[in-house]
């Protein structure tokens, strides 16, 4: 009973990470802006300091900047990284499962903003990016 619990808490863990830098970094948009003064937000709390040392400050605007490329979306063509190995068509279906998933959310997005007077589509499959990586 403990390791599907374990297995739950390590689901829900991945679950949120892989929602952080996919749909939340797309909806809270480029975090550039926030580190650029080191007087605002550091990139390390150092002891005795109300800002963030250059080192610091070099360091996030660099991890800042290189999240505002862009990068692959969640619905393109990803075959091409699946290892042609026994395992080939499994992992291509699941894959494949998963876009087409990705597709019919996508489309309920889509009904769903006939309906609303401001449509909504940060969240909208088809323009998540894969990730912001760096």
């Amino acid at each position: 009973m403990r390791r599907v619990g374990a297995l739950q808490a390590l689901v829900g863990l991945l679950t949120g990470f892989i929602f952080h830098v996919t749909a939340g970094h797309k909806h809270v948009g480029a975090a550039f802006e926030n580190v650029k003064d080191p007087r605002y937000m550091g990139g390390k709390i150092r002891p005795g300091a109300e800002m963030a040392d250059v080192q610091a400050s070099v360091q996030a605007m660099s991890i800042a900047l290189v999240t505002g490329f862009q990068q692959p979306l969640l619905m393109d063509d990803w075959t091409h990284l699946i290892l042609h190995d026994n395992r080939y068509n499994e992992t291509r279906h699941v894959l494949d499962s998963f876009q087409q998933e990705l597709a019919a959310l996508s489309e309920r997005v889509d009904e769903l903003n006939t309906l609303r007077r401001f449509k909504v589509n940060a969240f909208n499959p088809r323009i998540v990016a894969s990730s912001v990586s760096i």
